[in-house]
């Protein structure tokens, strides 16, 4: 069974434009990509099922007639193909959702993002013009409150997700295991002497 994901953090780019950054890069998409990118984002969505759930997005944001006219099945197979090429959307063989997840999970580079300052900014502004208040407003510069037990798995994903951290983790096993294989010093430079014609 294939299933399907969203990755990447949504932003908007300079012109307004909706953008995701994956990988390092802003890639921008288009009207359809984003409603599917928005449909498969925070779910693990089966093959069968995936036009299903971007359809009653479609539904709810625009209403039964419009909704019709935008979920066209082969339009549809297309945007989902491209945003997999894209790295926008991830693909993976599981024949439960915990194994997709655990098949995603375990291949994936977790790190932490947040927002720019100017981002922070923008949020304030627009928080102020729309006049929701100073004290609402504010509250786009509050770093995010964790628990401990969130901390700790962000700290463990960031961790288990870095490239460098596995390396170093390899570097000591194959410390250990010299160690634990070490032949004697002596050893050696007694068969070396026996070596030397």
């Amino acid at each position: 069974m294939r299933w399907y994901t969203a990755i990447g953090m949504k932003k908007d780019d300079a012109d307004g434009r909706f953008c995701v950054w994956v990988d390092g890069e802003e890639k921008v998409l288009t009207e359809m990509e984003t409603i599917l990118w928005a449909a498969l984002t925070w779910s693990f969505c089966e093959e069968d099922k995936v036009h299903s759930q971007m359809h009653r997005l479609l539904v709810f944001s625009l209403g039964e007639k419009q909704a019709q006219e935008w979920a066209d099945k082969e339009d549809f197979q297309f945007y989902l193909n491209r945003l997999v090429k894209r790295g926008l959307v991830v693909l993976t063989e599981g024949c439960t959702r915990e194994e997709a997840v655990y098949s995603i999970i375990s291949r994936a580079v977790m790190s932490p993002m947040a927002f720019s300052r100017t981002e922070r900014m923008k949020h304030f502004m627009e928080a102020l013009s729309m006049g929701k208040g100073l004290k609402f407003s504010l509250r786009a510069f509050k770093k995010p409150l964790l628990t401990e037990e969130e901390y700790q798995l962000l700290s463990y994903l960031q961790r288990e997700g870095d490239v460098s951290c596995h390396l170093k983790c390899l570097k000591e096993e194959a410390k250990s295991r010299i160690k634990r294989d070490r032949i004697p010093y002596r050893w050696i430079l007694s068969l070396k002497k026996s070596c030397i014609f």
